[in-house]
């Protein structure tokens, strides 16, 4: 997943209360805590929040990250066990992505003679779900700076109950996709459970698991913890197993208990018996419990739908409109969200080039096709059918949106790249194809145009019919007339003038 977030603006020398990489820096929070006060509750991390500043181009993207340094005397199996967890998950798209590692670098306030710790850059994610039900202000982060935080809703106000069900989709959203790998959490509880907020609604929540050490089989007994194993599993508890349960029926109980915490607006520990098996006998729930205590099933895309469309969260084609199947691969891949989007996810999206093209330009380009087509038509002295874009029929609009859509891959094949315009290096720019390259491009749209006509329905003949869905220009690029070629050549020489209309250039 890409890491680009905030512009950060022009680039600048890294400050001085800052730790420097190759190609950006960590930049501390101020004012800087404490040594003792940046030490973890268990000991094991030293713990400091800022801001990940990395280079793009002449800009600066702005990331917010914590540096985690790993105390010396359980730092190296610490420093592992976390940087495989964090691995792990971020190949999954599961919990923070590790922004940087050093095995050796010193404390800010490491004095002379200290010996440098482990250190990691984590993705900054926000205050835990536990802290936020306490009262905790979600921190707002926007327009490459931080905010004061806003306060989680009440979840029994409309706006409320949206953001939990957001909160449960992205818990529900990365737990699907760990036991679809045959992995468990093992302690899925609203400490470990992180908000941060891109923006206003639901949309702009986010929530990451925490604490990834994952296991995998049915091992039994691995964490205990009173509000949520006590509550489920122990004497008297509200699920009894009569054993211990298995990972699977602890990771579901667990996330059944922090469904009621978020669908209430409570910690459990404020949660009386009777109120946690209401919510998770009711409808509201995504896991339920059901007649004698039973509650333990394996997750479903279903409960992940079911949340996005409560949450209000819009698919990528609902958000970005007429997206190719590649770009909606694009789209699930960096998002990993079960095909929808919310605001962090158009943040990361619409900082790549392909999405901007799909989003933004798709349409102006297909248009332009469009009129450049009608013209041709004019001065070979043929009859315009179609005077406005929108008077055509929708398989032809689909067609102009398909060629529009294949530019950026068309770029690639020369070995080329497109690029914003501000990001562009004039020397490597591309003014105008060469003769051979436009020759290519053609011969590769016609193919193109072919296999689209044909999955349309259309066939070969000698006179066209479009009623029929007949055309006798299906056929191979070295059976068409020069004249015919030409209608695949002009589209080609004028691409670069149409990409440089859409604020993008392409280069070498």
């Amino acid at each position: 997943m890409t890491e680009d977030l905030i512009d950060g603006g022009p680039v600048s020398l890294a400050p001085a209360h800052s730790v420097s990489f190759d190609g950006g820096y960590f930049l501390f929070a101020e004012p800087l805590p404490s040594r003792g006060q940046a030490r973890s509750s268990s000991g094991k991390k030293y713990v400091y929040r800022g801001v990940y500043v990395r280079t793009s181009g002449a800009r600066e993207i702005r990331t917010p990250a914590c540096a985690v340094y790993f105390a010396r005397e359980t730092g190296g199996i610490d420093y592992a066990r976390e940087r495989l967890g964090l691995a792990l998950g971020g190949a999954l798209g599961v919990g923070p992505r590790t922004l940087e590692a050093d095995a050796r670098r010193r404390l800010p306030d490491a004095g002379d003679g200290e010996e440098p710790l482990a250190l990691l850059i984590e993705e900054d994610v926000g205050v835990s779900l536990e802290d936020a039900l306490r009262g905790a202000p979600i921190p707002l982060f926007s327009e490459g700076r931080e905010h004061d935080g806003i306060p989680l809703p009440d979840p029994s106000t409309p706006e409320g109950e949206r953001v939990a069900h957001k909160i449960l989709f992205d818990v529900l959203s990365q737990v699907q996709v760990l036991q679809g790998q045959g992995l468990y959490h093992r302690d899925l509880r609203s400490a470990n459970i992180a908000l941060r907020s891109w923006g206003p609604g639901a949309e702009g929540i986010r929530a990451t698991l925490l604490d990834l050490e994952f296991l995998t089989g049915e091992h039994r007994g691995w964490v205990h913890s009173a509000g949520y194993y006590d509550r489920l599993f122990g004497e008297g508890g509200l699920v009894p197993l009569g054993r211990e349960p298995t990972l699977l029926e602890q990771d579901q109980g667990y996330l059944a208990v922090v469904a009621a915490e978020v669908l209430s607006g409570h910690p459990v520990e404020e949660l009386p018996d009777d109120t946690v098996l209401s919510i998770l006998s009711s409808a509201r729930a995504p896991l339920r419990v059901g007649p004698g205590g039973v509650f333990v099933r394996r997750l479903v895309l279903r409960d992940v739908w079911q949340e996005a469309r409560l949450a209000g969260l819009a698919t990528a084609r609902e958000t970005y409109g007429h997206l190719s199947e590649w770009a909606v691969s694009l789209t699930d891949y960096q998002t990993r969200h079960a095909g929808y989007v919310d605001t962090l996810d158009r943040i990361r999206l619409e900082g790549s080039v392909e999405m901007i093209l799909e989003q933004s330009t798709v349409e102006r380009l297909s248009r332009a096709i469009f009129e450049n087509y009608r013209e041709h038509l004019r001065r070979d002295g043929k009859e315009v059918k179609y005077e406005r874009y929108d008077d055509q029929p929708e398989d032809y609009k689909e067609s102009c949106f398909a060629q529009a859509r294949s530019y950026y891959d068309k770029v690639r094949l020369l070995g080329y790249e497109i690029v914003r315009e501000e990001e562009c290096d004039e020397a490597r720019r591309v003014r105008a194809f060469t003769d051979d390259e436009v020759e290519f491009l053609a011969h590769e749209e016609h193919d193109r145009w072919v296999e689209e006509r044909v999955r349309a329905g259309w066939v070969y003949g000698p006179v066209k019919d479009e009623e029929r869905k007949v055309s006798p220009y299906l056929a191979p690029w070295s059976e068409l007339d020069d004249g015919i070629r030409e209608y695949d050549r002009d589209p080609v020489r004028e691409m670069i003038g149409l990409v440089e209309s859409a604020g993008l250039a392409i280069i070498r």
